[in-house]
């Protein structure tokens, strides 16, 4: 979901020019690290970094550069409100890729698992302070934010939302405690019909949710409780 090429990295060519560069320098080229986009649902993204890797680890070996580290990044998704694949997938079509692209194996594979890890290790309590009819949309308002650690909300991801209610599903707009129109954490949520001081649960919060978190208009980051 976010695509990291256009402000980072460099082609292959480039890159052997860097591990040539940092050789003639008196540094050590140690190894190659790739990232294919942070919450990536898409398998062909790690077939097309593995092999452009293996291609340049050998144009490099042609060189006489003995890399020893292949880094495979991060971008392991948190399914959230939609399907996304699993750990295990990515480790067995990304071990296939290994075996096929890279006969003699890294001396040291490295992987940065971020989000796939914590991302449904964290939950946001958040309370209902307002309610609204706008048009023919209904809001809820939180006191919370896009500001307060919900910042991904802008870019994208649809957080999964319960509320301990029964009864026929609504369709709403759920928006942030500050003035700012920028402060919507979702829209088109169906729940049941909330009432003011209801407890709000935000799942899946558990990566880029508080480290994004500021005390904008005022209002103070949300408390990490550890359970």
């Amino acid at each position: 979901d976010w695509p990291l090429s256009r402000k980072f990295g460099v082609d292959t060519d480039t890159a052997l020019e860097i591990l040539e560069y940092a050789n003639n320098l008196g540094l050590i080229p140690y190894g190659i690290t790739f990232h294919v986009g942070s919450q990536c649902n898409n398998l062909r993204n790690w077939f097309i970094a593995v092999k452009l890797s293996a291609e340049l680890w050998e144009k490099a070996r042609a060189k006489g550069l003995k890399l020893q580290m292949l880094n495979i990044g991060g971008g392991l998704p948190v399914r959230y409100n939609y399907e996304a694949l699993s750990i295990e997938d990515i480790a067995y079509y990304v071990k296939g890729l290994m075996r096929k692209y890279f006969p003699v194996q890294p001396y040291e594979l490295q992987i940065e698992p971020g989000r796939g890890i914590v991302g449904d290790q964290g939950l946001m309590i958040t309370r209902v302070i307002g309610k609204a009819t706008r048009g023919e949309e209904n809001w809820i308002y939180i006191d919370t934010g896009v500001f307060n650690g919900l910042a991904e909300a802008l870019g994208g991801i649809r957080y999964p939302f319960y509320i301990e209610r029964e009864g026929k599903l609504k369709e709403w707009t759920i928006g942030g405690i500050s003035c700012d129109s920028m402060d919507v954490v979702a829209k088109n949520v169906f729940l049941p019909e909330p009432q003011i001081g209801d407890f709000l649960y935000i799942l899946s919060t558990g990566a880029y949710t508080t480290v994004y978190a500021s005390n904008f208009n005022g209002f103070p980051r949300p408390e990490v409780v550890p359970f």
